[in-house]
């Protein structure tokens, strides 16, 4: 390796300050031009952050090394930290001022003669005063979700959101450039649109095309069979890929899920996919199963059908639990677990990914204590408030799409003040012992490791036992009550 070799971030990767630490993150790609690992998180020295940044892909070795903080200080010695972690094929290990830091495989490349590198919106300052590396909580979040309206095309039997109020965006177009100009700073690994519907927004192109500008290229979801102008505009944004949802290609069963005129929205989205497939797009399937088109036939001819358009994946999902529609949509165990098989066996039949969402095991929640303690350590951590954020058409700022508009969880409206203020505020009411009086979290002996280290589902929580029983035990809890809501 020679000081005159330009290297780059691998763009599989995020670097980005977080005023006492540094983070290195890695994007979800399902199809990465490079090698990187997967699932990969960490805090770093806001130094190592420093001069992974500067490889821009504008910089040499040499640049890098005069520009950097450890450059400047180790001199030469740093270039073979350099080398290790340049098209590294596994994790490599360093430490620093006592603290050990971990790098994934592939994280600096190389840059071909003649390739161009896009800008990755990274940190440019690393300033920091005091060092932490062990608070969960990011100083500001790395996925938000913007639920811009609740205003419905369809009626979906099936759907979990809060959408008993059908209403336009609320908050105002200059507080929603506010936040983007506020993420320009704190760059996201991800932004998510959902609705209501995305296309009934009098500005989506506006707030799109700023998005852009960000780097982020939000998968816009719609169920609205779209017309050629909209698709037209969405090409000029330079959007080559789109969601939608569809269940069936039977009228009558379309007009019992949707609340819709089957034949005429059938009619309307197969001229929907002709249009996509002539403006060379790609196309994203969701399709809900329920009890009325829970059968092996219904989905085949789907699928069949998908097979003549450009589909990147089609994504099999059983009805969920919703807080806010009657339940009798939900699938049968027997009819979920058939489809389930099915989809098993002719996923490699078709040119694009087919998939099934797996559901909540049983055993999490009605296991014996030993399987139940099982799942509830080996539990993901729960993200909410941590590393992301959910914000409601009217601006509330909440923990995520199972929260919604629970007010326990609304830490502010971005109406009001800036969402780096409200990410910030503490919500100590959760942590409280004296509120979980009436639960058995009152009296556990590690009620404060359970609340603070992995954290709790509170969206489990608030479909298992309702609302009102907010600081009920998670479900998967051995000492949990059995549920009065079966969500799984």
């Amino acid at each position: 390796m020679n000081k005159s070799d330009i290297l780059y971030l691998n763009p599989n990767y995020l670097i980005r300050h977080d005023e006492t630490r540094s983070l290195l993150w890695a994007r979800d790609d399902p199809r990465p031009v490079y090698a990187y690992t997967n699932n990969f998180h960490t805090f770093t020295h806001p130094y190592y952050a420093e001069l992974l940044a500067l490889f821009n892909g504008g910089n040499s070795i040499e640049n890098v090394l005069s520009q950097s903080h450890l450059g400047q200080v180790c001199g030469e010695k740093i270039q073979d930290f350099i080398e290790k972690i340049t098209e590294n094929k596994t994790f490599y290990g360093t430490e620093c001022n006592g603290t050990k830091f971990i790098f994934p495989k592939n994280l600096l490349v190389h840059k071909k003669e003649n390739e161009e590198i896009k800008s990755q919106n990274g940190s440019t300052d690393f300033s920091f005063q005091e060092l932490d590396f062990q608070t969960q909580k990011l100083n500001f979040p790395l996925y938000i979700t913007y639920m811009v309206n609740t205003v419905c095309y369809t009626d979906c039997i099936y759907c979990y959101a809060d959408c008993r109020e059908r209403k336009k965006r609320q908050i105002p177009l200059e507080r929603i450039m506010l936040l983007l100009d506020e993420i320009e700073r704190h760059p996201l690994l991800d932004f998510v649109i959902m609705g209501g519907e995305f296309f009934l927004e009098e500005h989506w192109e506006q707030i799109l095309a700023r998005l852009h500008t960000l780097g982020l290229f939000p998968t816009i979801s719609t169920k609205i069979p779209i017309s050629e102008s909209i698709i037209r505009k969405l090409r000029r944004l330079d959007v080559n890929k789109i969601q939608l949802s569809l269940d069936t290609l039977n009228p009558a069963l379309m007009s019992r899920l949707l609340k819709v005129n089957g034949e005429r929205y059938l009619h309307d989205m197969k001229r929907t996919f002709a249009l996509l497939k002539e403006y060379g797009m790609t196309i994203k399937i969701n399709t809900v199963i329920t009890r009325y088109n829970d059968s092996i036939d219904e989905l085949k001819h789907l699928l069949d059908f998908l097979s003549d358009y450009q589909i990147d994946s089609v994504s099999v999902i059983p009805a969920g639990y919703s807080l806010y529609k009657p339940l009798d949509y939900l699938p049968s165990k027997e009819s979920v677990r058939k489809i389930k098989e099915y989809v098993g066996n002719v996923k490699t039949n078709y040119n694009f990914v087919l998939s099934m969402t797996s559901e909540i095991p049983k055993e999490q929640i009605e296991g014996c204590s030993a399987q139940k303690q099982k799942f509830f350590n080996e539990r993901a951590l729960c993200t909410g408030n941590l590393w992301q954020a959910y914000i409601m058409p009217n601006g509330d700022v909440t923990f995520c799409e199972g929260t919604m508009s629970h007010p326990a969880f609304v830490s502010g409206n971005i109406c009001e003040k800036s969402f780096g203020e409200i990410w910030k505020t503490e919500m100590p009411h959760l942590l409280k012992r004296e509120n979980y009086k009436n639960s058995v979290c009152g009296s556990c002996k590690d009620f404060e490791d359970c609340h603070t280290q992995k954290g709790v589902c509170w969206k489990y929580i608030v479909q298992g036992y309702g609302e009102e029983n907010l600081y009920y035990p998670d479900p998967r809890c051995p000492k949990a009550p059995i549920v009065i809501n079966k969500y799984y």
